[in-house]
């Protein structure tokens, strides 16, 4: 999925945790920071509107 950022274009890729933990191309600091949000959301503690 490509999204635009002024006249940027980003690739933004969706991930499950096996992948986040195992991709090669993820900073650790992020793979951490997305554990966490993944965390949240499991549990509850975070939801998106509807």
């Amino acid at each position: 999925m490509a999204t635009l950022c002024g006249n940027r274009t980003h690739e933004v890729r969706r991930f499950t945790a096996v992948e986040l933990a195992e991709e090669p191309g993820i900073a650790e600091d992020s793979r951490l920071q997305a554990k966490q949000l993944m965390e949240l959301f499991a549990t509850g503690q975070v939801s998106l509107p509807a």
